[in-house]
């Protein structure tokens, strides 16, 4: 006796997408979590972890929440969901639920602005501590910076 069952189905554009970004949910919502946590007293640096907040949960659960969503759609390779998915719909059903995930947070464009930022700085901050011998350009405050010339260009 053979039982049928139905190849995998294929992965929409949102789909292949959360596939590609899915892997790495974990380590940015753990660096989310660190960022929500600190208290910073930089102007610069509170104005970029506020920029992190949103309506809503904080920025690492609703990476979380995406990081189930994509869990989900994995379990697709499972025998069962298999035989399943033509009778519950489970890849348009995450699908949707997906894309409802992107809406409600603006693509996670906020989440990835604010806290790429800090991560350059604290980069910055690592080297220039780590080397304080390497020079970092600074220039004189209320300086406008010009254009440089064709000779400096050279």
């Amino acid at each position: 006796m053979a039982v049928l069952l139905p190849a995998a189905p294929k992965r929409g554009r949102s789909g292949a997408a959360v596939d590609r970004a899915g892997h790495e949910l974990g380590l940015i919502s753990e660096v989310l979590v660190l960022l929500e946590r600190e208290q910073f007293q930089a102007p610069l640096l509170i104005s970029l972890r506020g920029s992190l907040a949103a309506e809503g949960a904080p920025p690492s659960r609703r990476l979380a929440q995406l990081k189930r969503l994509i869990e989900y759609l994995d379990s697709r390779d499972n025998v069962f969901v298999r035989m399943a998915e033509i009778f519950i719909f489970w890849t348009p059903h995450l699908a949707a639920r997906v894309e409802e995930w992107r809406r409600r947070s603006d693509g996670g464009a906020p989440m990835a602005g604010g806290g790429g930022e800090i991560e350059a700085l604290a980069s910055l901050a690592s080297h220039a501590f780590e080397h304080p011998q390497d020079p970092f350009p600074s220039s004189p405050k209320n300086r406008r910076c010009s254009k440089p010339s064709r000779s400096a260009i050279r």
